[in-house]
């Protein structure tokens, strides 16, 4: 019988992993089941419309992950939430994981540079 979610050492394995860049950089375009550069995705420049049935599952997995993750490895995973909610337009949320990643590691690049340069913003996507 096939688990639901992924064994508690799996998900720290996930969350360790989210913390290389090039790792993190295709899982996130993996999260949203488009197949393009990660800058494209944080300028809203992909050709592709997100998948929203994977984005909902991949929801659910990082959820799964984050409750499982210690604080000081969570950021990769709440910045994947703030991307997530970003792309559903729901902006607001988006901040509120963003700075949640900040709050775990203040020095994590892409939360920052998300969250202060204006990527995502309180609106959601691209400013919309």
């Amino acid at each position: 019988m096939r688990r639901p979610f992924p064994s508690d050492d799996q998900c720290h394995a996930l969350a360790a992993s989210l913390q290389f860049t090039a790792i993190r950089d295709r899982v996130i375009p993996d999260l949203l089941g488009v197949d393009e550069p990660t800058q494209h995705l944080r300028f809203a420049q992909i050709e592709h419309v997100p998948k929203w049935s994977r984005i909902e599952l991949a929801q659910k997995l990082l959820l799964h992950a984050y409750t499982r993750t210690s604080a000081e490895h969570a950021a990769p995973v709440l910045t994947s939430f703030g991307y997530i909610n970003w792309w559903e337009g729901t902006g607001s949320k988006a901040h509120q994981f963003l700075e949640l990643a900040l709050d775990s590691d203040p020095a994590y690049r892409l939360a920052r540079f998300s969250d202060h340069d204006g990527r995502v913003d309180h609106r959601g996507r691209a400013g919309t």
